[in-house]
């Protein structure tokens, strides 16, 4: 394969390719029964840290089941979006796992916040109460966002309390009123070295 033939792929375009939100859940799903049946590989994911609770993550791994090898390189920068730009930001690479060749180049950041919130969704779908009817997001950016949408996708009845640092984000006084009661609890915080947690 030629340099050239190297497909490149914006947010936008990797968002118009995404599977509807419960797939997405049977995706991240069947992924994880993979991992736990040793079909993936997986290796610990390094990383540099060149600004206080931020981080740059290299995040390699390789799928039997579809013989697929890629990596995420992925930053964290809490501070970002108070300077207009993204919490989370980054590139992913997928080789020909035949050849090693690269294939393609993705933006990262829509299969990151797709990904996460689906991951939550595998855990609602298989631990939240029968019957499950109220939902609490602590934190309401992009994660509280996504997470919110599947949710509904997963109980289109579900009643959502949000509690954000912004009050304008928030449909209760503080993450306690949004907690109580609730079946299932979402915390969609930056990661920090030294957390402040709204609840103890």
């Amino acid at each position: 394969m030629a340099t050239a033939d190297l497909l490149y792929l914006t947010r936008a375009e990797v968002a118009a390719l995404l599977p509807p939100l419960l797939d997405q859940v049977d995706v991240v799903e069947r992924t994880y029964l993979a991992m736990g049946a040793g079909r993936v590989e997986l290796p610990p994911k390094p990383g540099v840290h060149a600004r206080e609770n931020a981080f740059i993550h290299a995040m390699p791994a390789y799928l039997r089941d579809g013989d697929i090898a890629a990596l995420k390189w992925v930053s964290g920068y809490p501070e970002n979006p108070a300077r207009g730009l993204p919490y989370i930001s980054g590139l992913i690479v997928v080789n020909d796992a035949e050849t090693g060749i690269p294939e393609a180049v993705l933006d990262a950041a829509e299969i990151t916040a797709a990904r996460t919130a689906a991951a939550s969704g595998v855990c609602v779908r298989r631990w939240a109460p029968e019957g499950w009817r109220r939902a609490a997001i602590l934190g309401y950016g992009e994660q509280g966002r996504r997470h919110h949408d599947v949710l509904r996708a997963l109980n289109p009845a579900v009643e959502v309390a949000i509690y954000d640092v912004r009050a304008e984000a928030s449909t209760t006084a503080g993450p306690r009123e949004a907690a109580a009661g609730a079946d299932v609890v979402v915390t969609a915080g930056p990661i920090v070295e030294s957390p402040a947690p709204p609840l103890t």
